[in-house]
């Protein structure tokens, strides 16, 4: 699905957890097209060079992209300059946070809802209703 969904000149977003139990999908990534971005999740535990070194064009734990903050865990509060958070750690799957109440300008991008393809900024973070994002 990648292939056939993601140009060379996209930006791709993981928000992390791309390695589990010693095993890395950075490896995996070189061969895909799109420049690709790793927001570390708390299974990433190499450090950020060597993602970038294996599959990542860059590699952070967290940045703001067109007002919406990256994250793995989802964040307490936005930066001024963002309007929306938008982070992976909760999986979709009943994985949860101890206390984590989700907040309005959350939300939850699960690879394992989205049968692990990209899926587009514009649509995922497009019902936003009036806020302007660019």
């Amino acid at each position: 699905m990648w292939l056939n969904l993601v140009q060379p000149e996209d930006l791709v977003i993981h928000c992390g957890d791309v390695t589990w139990k010693a095993k890395t999908l950075a490896s995996d990534l070189t061969v895909l097209p799109g420049r690709k971005v790793l927001v570390r999740g708390n299974h990433d535990n190499e450090s950020l060079s060597w993602y970038m070194r294996n599959g990542f064009d860059f590699a952070c734990d967290s940045f703001v992209f067109k007002k919406v903050l990256f994250t793995h865990a989802p964040a307490n509060e936005l930066p001024g300059i963002a309007l929306l958070n938008v982070h992976g750690h909760l999986h979709g799957n009943g994985h949860r946070l101890e206390g984590y109440e989700p907040k309005p300008f959350q939300r939850l991008l699960a690879l394992e809802k989205t049968k692990y393809c990209p899926v587009s900024f514009d649509k995922f973070v497009g019902n936003l209703g009036s806020i302007d994002l660019v």
